[in-house]
């Protein structure tokens, strides 16, 4: 079908729209629900800035608001956008409330949005959210990528991107309701929709419809938005995760960029397809996850290595996410029509908002388990079915869609959103490929300067986002070997950030994940100026948080050194202590690095010294330095084989962290 110039040009400028709206929902969520959880982490309990969330339930508002229109539409659409530039602007309290309400202000914009479409008569607009969805997505890995791990438009002069992302998006908002702006009078504008409104659906196929377009909003959350994600619960390589995901979003966009074949995949394949793509992402999960046995003897644990067919599951779920966009599509367009009232549709999204704070403590429950009264322990080890349920919610509605065709015809047009989605997908992964770490070959020093740090996921003992003041310490200290612990932050707790890569790429340095995300613990990481050699995680037994150790081989001088980083459980049970020294046992030139949440004079360093000497103590025997600073309260310790030297031992107490950096200088041995 032949389509008029101007209307061409509508749709271009709606699906640029509906992607920049959509990606600041995706940021502001993620900026969001990262700063509720880092109020969490620094109270270790449940924080009373978790009520902020009442700021999801902001659809209610609908009930009280009969037809809402054009204008409000507007003001709505830009509060979303000032609350993705505000909030990176501020710290703390500030930044969580003003994510907040960009948040709600997109979960009242959505649902008043179909509303309007279906008052206007309009309903061959909604598919064009579904394009825009792609290329949030595709935006949002372009600016992973380029960001190493951070999202680009978040950080420092990278801000400057979102702006220039937001000022657009506010000139499209105003052109798309400008006929019922002041000063702009009412014309009436040529509507083009030849495929009319659907037949109205009842509350209950409604609340399906409303259900899968939300599960499909969780699926690109979880796990789409960043791919970096995916990429380490399976251990694959960042570029070809990109490539992959890139791929498949500029199938997605030729799918929708056809209503035809959507039309066909409608009622006849997708359903199955669906159900597929739930079983690819279970399947992708399950081969990581680790079974944990209820008997301490059974540990140190060393899962068994996972195959590399293991990875396969990825390549189908990424081959069928187009499936994702095409059932959020028909959820939408399902949804929009002139006999739906924007009391209904509030009501129904409201629903739809408490399905998705139940997802997000879900998600965030299988770390936090210990922390929860009663429901937390359901969570532990069940991160594969958290995600199996979000999926499974896209897929199940699809078995009731109504039919009816989709849109007013194919894209015609020179610059159609898979020729932006294939652009975007070839620039995320040249980012993805180019801010690789690249250590430089190393001359052999004289010492060994080792660092242990807990980064308390990046923020600052005040709870504000400080990684770069983290980088700084570390900088600063110019360590050859780092140990971070609560480094895990590919997770929607962390924003989906994976700030071990923008470590080891500002940094400079080679570097170990350790535990997959699948596992649920807090995350730890070796970073190294030298190779490291048959890096491997153990894990030991725990109660309560899940606890974990890397061991890598490094080689100086030709002498070779085994690492090893860890971060106990609260108290530094003793049997997790001595589950480490199990492994430590029998090796040379040891460095044994971490926060073992006990101090000296407990049972587990004495332990511990038995084996394996106290950097600090070696060097301050009082245990005293000369300036005054003592390790009787301190829980981060290096232990070292006896016959290493250490010729200094340093806590450097910085609010960049609740932690101190604990510095430590080895001598090679003779």
């Amino acid at each position: 079908m032949s389509l008029p110039r101007s209307l061409r040009r509508n749709r271009a400028s709606s699906v640029a729209l509906h992607a920049v709206l959509l990606l600041s929902f995706l940021q502001l969520l993620a900026v969001f629900i990262e700063a509720v959880y880092a109020f969490g982490l620094l109270q270790t309990s449940i924080p009373a800035e978790i009520a902020s969330v009442v700021l999801l339930f902001a659809p209610l508002l609908l009930l009280a608001w009969r037809r809402p229109g054009g204008r409000a539409l507007f003001a709505i659409g830009l509060a979303v956008l000032a609350g993705r530039v505000l909030s990176v602007l501020f710290d703390g309290p500030a930044r969580m409330v003003l994510a907040g309400i960009g948040t709600g202000a997109y979960l009242f914009f959505l649902p008043a949005y179909l509303t309007w479409l279906g008052r206007e008569r309009r309903a061959s607009e909604a598919p064009l959210i579904g394009l825009g969805l792609v290329l949030a997505v595709a935006l949002s890995g372009a600016l992973r990528a380029w960001g190493a791990g951070l999202d680009l438009s978040l950080e420092g002069t990278g801000q400057i991107a979102g702006l220039v992302l937001a000022a657009g998006a506010g000139v499209l908002l105003g052109g798309h309701f400008g006929d019922e702006l002041p000063g702009q009078g009412r014309r009436r504008r040529r509507r083009v929709d030849p495929s009319g409104p659907m037949a109205p659906i009842g509350w209950a196929r409604s609340l399906a419809f409303v259900w899968g377009l939300v599960s499909g909003l969780v699926l690109v959350y979880f796990v789409l938005m960043a791919p970096n994600v995916s990429a380490r619960w399976v251990g694959l390589p960042l570029p070809l995760v990109t490539g992959m995901l890139g791929a498949a979003l500029v199938g997605a966009a030729l799918w929708l960029q056809r209503p035809s074949w959507v039309d066909a995949a409608g009622r006849r394949t997708l359903p199955a397809l669906g159900l597929a793509l739930a079983a690819a992402l279970a399947a992708t999960i399950l081969p990581h996850h680790v079974h944990f046995p209820a008997d301490p003897g059974a540990y140190p644990l060393t899962p068994p290595a996972v195959s590399v067919l293991a990875a396969a599951p990825l390549f189908l779920f990424l081959a069928l996410s187009p499936v994702l966009f095409v059932a959020v599509t028909w959820y939408l367009r399902a949804l929009v029509n002139p006999a739906a009232s924007a009391h209904r549709l509030g009501g129904l999204f409201a629903i739809g908002s408490l399905y998705l704070l139940v997802m997000i403590l879900a998600h965030v429950f299988t770390t936090v388990y210990d922390y929860i009264p009663i429901v937390g322990p359901f969570f532990r080890d069940r991160f594969w079915l958290v995600h199996l349920v979000a999926a499974l919610g896209l897929a199940l509605p699809l078995l009731a869609l109504p039919a009816g065709p989709q849109d007013a015809g194919p894209w015609v047009g020179r610059l159609s959103p898979a020729t932006v989605s294939a652009a975007l997908a070839v620039t995320a992964v040249a980012g993805a490929w180019l801010l690789q770490p690249t250590p430089a070959p190393l001359v052999s020093p004289a010492t060994l300067r080792v660092l242990t740090y807990n980064i308390q996921q990046g923020y600052d003992e005040a709870g504000r986002r400080n990684l770069t003041g983290q980088l700084g310490v570390m900088r600063a200290l110019g360590p050859d070997l780092i140990g971070l612990q609560e480094s895990d932050t590919n997770r929607i707790a962390g924003g989906n950030a994976d700030v071990v890569r923008w470590l080891a790429r500002a940094l400079d340095m080679h570097a170990y994940y350790g535990p997959s995300p699948v596992v649920g613990t807090f995350g730890i990481a070796l970073l190294s100026r030298f190779p490291l050699l048959e890096p491997r995680t153990f894990y030991m037994f725990s109660e309560g948080e899940q606890t974990a150790t890397i061991q890598a081989g490094i080689v100086v001088e030709g002498r070779r050194y085994e690492v090893f980083v860890t971060h106990l459980g609260n108290g530094g049970p003793l049997v997790q202590q001595r589950a480490i020294l199990k492994e430590v046992e029998g090796h040379e030139n040891v460095i044994l690095m971490g926060d073992f949440n006990f101090r000296p004079g407990t049972a587990p360093f004495a332990a511990t010294e038995a084996v394996l000497d106290s950097a600090w103590q070696r060097l301050w025997t009082g245990g005293v330095d000369d300036a005054g600073i003592g390790d009787a309260d301190k829980i981060d310790h290096v232990f070292v084989s006896p016959d290493l030297a250490v010729t200094d031992a340093r806590y450097l107490l910085s609010p960049a962290s609740d932690h101190p950096a604990f510095f430590v200088t080895v001598a090679h041995p003779p």
